[in-house]
């Protein structure tokens, strides 16, 4: 493997941490990947044996820089610091495996893509062992294009193909208890209001294969700039010469509707906003929380602050997730200050607690109490985090005989997308972790749920993870065209409107209440009804690719036909 493809695949991953916070380079996003694709495109003429193992070191070497950047912050989680740096390393590599899966995929379908287009440039005069490896494989005809012939031009299977790919393993990396989409590339444009409009249709991976096949087709076409150079031939035609730059407009063609929607839909401006809410940022040291010697001192901020609130005349007071850890709803003095406090602010209380059942199950909670102080309903997180809410391979840590989770009891999961019911509307409810995970929103939506109230809890963490989490805050409101609305306890607190807008923001680390409007939406949008259509889309092109090229293969002699076996 030559010194310059490991260059590539580490600037990549440099790449990719830049276009996310706090750096917010989002325009890199658009070529952070270029480097790896040239690298995989010169592996296109490596022996198969050696392509896959190359390819694969390549990708996992950018997926290591990329998420080791990015995921720096796991090392201070305060029930995994004592495993800090293992914990870190552990999940960037393993994060890393998908883009190196990627790459492997990718560089094999370039290889199997280079065969020669017809028997006839088959039987054409070869050249050289040495021009061959002067002039590496770009296309279906240029690995063994006959001396004096233009080699033919990549086809639109390789430029399509990686965007397709991408965005089906970038699902998977996002789904089952396992899965972890924070680092996805669609959320570096969460700045980029106008791309971020077709997430109503195609989901957050659409934004993804934009972002996808224009690092592919800049890929392409410096590799066909590259080939000019080495390879002037006085017969191409002027077709050819166009054809090589077909590629390029039918994307630019597809980011100038993607973008231009986005602008007149934009434009559109939304009805004045009547519903008047207020999100209490206390900014309590978490350790407090968990503390019974403390028991008081994190609902006593909480309820000085509604109280001050409450000036405003917000109908709903809004606070984070679980700010009270040190009991649950069966607990008689907690649930008693909290009647007291919602009949006091004469408004709704929205908050996130622990509640348990009878069979001492214990769940993380959303729940709202009405203005009389009686609870209209309840929420229990279904996606809980991995060694934070649920501690896999106990037997394991028994086994070394090191736990930092002992005496943690596993919370249980939620099972129902539950929809609250009050005399404002119909509210949804994303608890921290869930906000990342998409269909969560959608299904609570597809319910009935007119806003989503993300309850966050980001004081585990560093500055940049709150503004990472943050992120993904707007694919979710335009995904459902809803207002969203996001507490957290130590910040960002924010209300977002269903374009995608953060209209009003606290700092984090400030104590603060955020006041503003939002409204109530009826309108279910295409990935709200039918989900994640475009990944199996995706799924198509790449099958449909691959089926298309091994049938060709068979036409050529190199497989061999089913019936001949």
């Amino acid at each position: 493997m030559s010194y310059k493809n490991i260059f590539l695949s580490l600037l990549s991953g440099l790449l990719l941490i830049l276009c996310f916070p706090q750096f917010n380079l989002s325009f890199l996003a658009w070529i952070a990947l270029v480097p790896l694709l040239l690298a995989l495109y010169s592996l296109s003429s490596t022996s198969s044996k050696d392509l896959l193992g190359k390819s694969f070191i390549l990708g996992l070497l950018t997926g290591v820089v990329f998420y080791g950047g990015l995921l720096y912050w796991v090392i201070s989680i305060r029930r995994v610091s004592p495993l800090g740096i293992p914990a870190w390393l552990l999940l960037s590599v393993f994060q890393a495996l998908y883009l190196a899966l990627f790459s492997l995929i990718t560089s094999f379908f370039y290889s199997l893509s280079s065969f020669p287009a017809s028997a006839e440039r088959r039987s054409a005069d070869r050249p050289s062992r040495e021009d061959r490896q002067t002039l590496p494989s770009l296309s279906a005809g240029n690995a063994q294009a006959g001396k004096g012939q233009a080699a033919e031009m990549p086809s639109f299977a390789q430029v399509f193909f990686p965007a397709f790919l991408w965005v089906v393993i970038e699902y998977y990396r996002g789904r089952g208890f396992w899965g972890f989409p924070w680092g996805s590339l669609c959320y570096s444009q969460y700045l980029n209001i106008p791309l971020i409009q077709i997430s109503e249709w195609t989901g957050m991976e659409g934004v993804s294969f934009l972002i996808v096949l224009v690092n592919s087709v800049v890929s392409y076409q410096l590799l066909v700039i590259g080939r000019k150079e080495r390879q002037r031939s006085p017969h191409r035609r002027p077709t050819e010469e166009a054809r090589s730059y077909l590629p390029l407009g039918v994307i630019a063609l597809l980011l100038i509707v993607s973008f231009a929607y986005g602008i007149l839909i934009k434009s559109n401006p939304l009805p004045s906003p009547k519903i008047k809410v207020a999100v209490i940022q206390g900014n309590t040291p978490r350790d407090l929380a968990w503390s019974a010697n403390y028991r008081d001192y994190t609902l006593d901020v909480y309820q000085r602050l509604s109280l001050k609130a409450k000036k405003k005349n917000p109908q709903m007071i809004i606070w984070p997730e679980s700010v009270i850890a040190w009991g649950d709803l069966r607990d008689f003095y907690l649930l008693y200050r909290l009647r007291k406090l919602a009949r006091e602010v004469k408004t709704h209380l929205l908050l996130g607690c622990f509640d348990s059942n009878e069979r001492k199950e214990d769940f993380n909670a959303a729940v709202v109490f009405s203005p009389q102080g009686e609870i209209l309903g309840k929420y229990y997180k279904m996606h809980l985090v991995p060694f934070g809410e649920v501690v896999p391979f106990k037997g394991f840590f028994k086994l070394i005989n090191y736990n930092p989770w002992e005496g943690w009891k596993d919370l249980t999961p939620g099972q129902e997308y539950s929809v609250i019911k009050t005399n404002l509307g119909n509210l949804g409810f994303n608890i921290c972790y869930e906000t990342t995970f998409p269909y969560i929103s959608r299904q609570t939506v597809r319910r009935g749920a007119q806003l989503i109230i993300g309850l966050v809890t980001d004081s585990w963490y560093r500055k940049v993870t709150t503004y990472q989490h943050t992120s993904m805050f707007p694919f979710r409101a335009v995904e459902n065209r809803r207002y969203l609305i996001r507490a957290a306890d130590t910040g960002v607190s924010c209300i977002i409107d269903p374009y995608g807008r953060i209209i009003k923001k606290t700092p984090p680390f400030v104590e603060k209440i955020l006041t503003g409007y939002v409204d109530l939406r009826e309108r279910k949008t295409l990935y709200t009804k039918y989900g994640d259509w475009f990944i199996f889309l995706s799924l198509l092109g790449i099958i449909f690719y691959l089926t298309s090229i091994t049938c060709s293969l068979i036409k050529r002699g190199k497989i061999p036909p089913l019936d001949s076996i």
